[in-house]
C-alpha cells in the first residue's frame, strides 16, 4: 500500500469517527431528556409512597401510645409519643418514652424536596402529631398539605393531603 491510499484511508477512518460521534450525541440528545424524565416521575413517586406509609405508620402508633395512656395497654407507666417532623432535604420519625428516644431518618433521593403548607400558606418547622382518635394533634384551621416535587421542575410532583380529622391521601398533580 502506498503513502496515497494510506491518507485516504485515514480521511475514511476519521470521516467514520466523526459520523459515528454525531450518531452518538443525536442519541445523546433524545436518550437524556427522556431518562430525566423517568427519574423524576419514579423519585417522585418512591419519596411519595415512603412519606405516606410513615404518616400513617406515625398515626397508627399515636393511636395505640394515646390509648395506652388512657389505661388501655398500660405497661410501667411510661409515657410515650411518635412525630414525624418534615423537612425539605428529609423528615425524622420519632418514637420517645419516658426511658428512651429512637430517630429514624429519611433522606429524600437527589433533586427531591417537600415542602409544607396549611390553607395554601408555606409553614417550615413543627413536628407532625396525632391524636388517640387519629386526628391532627398541631392542627391549624383547615387540611394540611405536603407538597413532593423535584428540584428544577415545579410543576410536576404528588400532594399529601392529611384533614384536620386525621385522613390521609395522595393525589399526582400537575401545577
Amino acid at each position: 500500500m502506498n503513502k496515497q491510499e494510506r491518507k485516504q484511508q485515514a480521511g475514511f477512518a476519521l470521516a467514520e469517527v466523526l459520523i459515528f460521534a454525531a450518531g452518538m450525541a443525536l442519541l445523546g440528545l433524545v436518550a437524556v431528556p427522556s431518562a430525566m424524565q423517568f427519574y423524576r416521575e419514579a423519585a417522585i413517586e418512591y419519596e411519595a409512597e415512603h412519606l405516606l406509609s410513615d404518616l400513617r405508620q406515625t398515626q397508627s402508633l399515636n393511636r395505640l401510645i394515646e390509648g395506652a395512656n388512657h389505661g388501655f395497654y398500660v405497661r410501667d407507666g411510661v409515657v410515650k409519643k411518635a412525630v414525624i417532623e418534615i423537612r425539605s432535604e428529609e423528615y425524622c420519625v420519632t418514637v420517645s418514652s419516658s426511658k428512651a428516644e429512637t430517630c429514624m431518618f429519611h433522606h429524600y433521593l437527589p433533586l427531591v424536596r417537600v415542602s409544607r403548607q396549611w390553607n395554601g400558606t408555606n409553614v417550615d418547622s413543627g413536628p407532625i402529631t396525632f391524636k388517640d382518635n387519629g386526628e391532627l394533634k398541631n392542627v391549624g384551621l383547615g387540611m394540611m398539605t405536603l407538597l413532593i416535587r423535584c428540584e428544577g421542575w415545579p410543576q410536576e410532583g404528588r400532594k399529601i393531603m392529611i384533614s384536620k380529622a386525621g385522613r390521609i391521601r395522595m393525589e399526582r398533580v400537575s401545577w
